[in-house]
């Protein structure tokens, strides 16, 4: 497993939530410039130093990180409407479902090899008043992984 692999497979089980690719800023992807009424999704990863997961000089490097997803959901719907916090906090607690502690993921998706592991619940900043017309949530998920390279 190597640094895409562990993003690949943390965007990937991102992805089986199914959120649409138009809603969504994926690292190194192209620029997100959503709608004021449109809720959306920016995805990070934040990389801790590695540590040597055995002894000796063939073990592998165990990588800590945080899978960083930042949702910015409007204050009103389309028509104008308040939109209020409840569609945001039900995409956290989908999120928080599909990312629990312990959960799993291998990649490549279609016949792993190597997994990340999520490490910890994850976390969540809230910042009401980040941005006018928006209320955004940050989410925090711990994880780790064992590259060979």
């Amino acid at each position: 497993m190597s640094i895409p692999d562990i993003e690949g497979a943390l965007i990937s089980k991102f992805d089986t939530l199914g959120y649409s690719t138009s809603v969504v800023a994926y690292p190194n992807g192209p620029s997100l410039d959503p709608a004021i009424t449109t809720l959306n999704y920016s995805l990070t990863f934040l990389y801790a130093d590695a540590v040597s997961a055995g002894l000796g000089i063939a073990s592998a490097d165990r990588h800590h990180g945080l899978f960083q997803i930042t949702i910015r959901a409007p204050k009103v719907d389309a028509s104008g409407n308040p939109a209020g916090t409840y569609t945001l906090m039900q995409q956290v607690k989908a999120i928080n479902t599909a990312f629990k502690k312990g959960t799993s993921m291998g990649y490549p998706v279609a016949s792993p090899t190597q997994y990340v592991r999520v490490t910890a619940p994850l976390t969540m900043n809230h910042f009401p008043k980040a941005e006018d017309g928006w209320y955004i949530i940050v989410l925090r998920i711990p994880f780790e992984a064992d590259v060979l390279d």
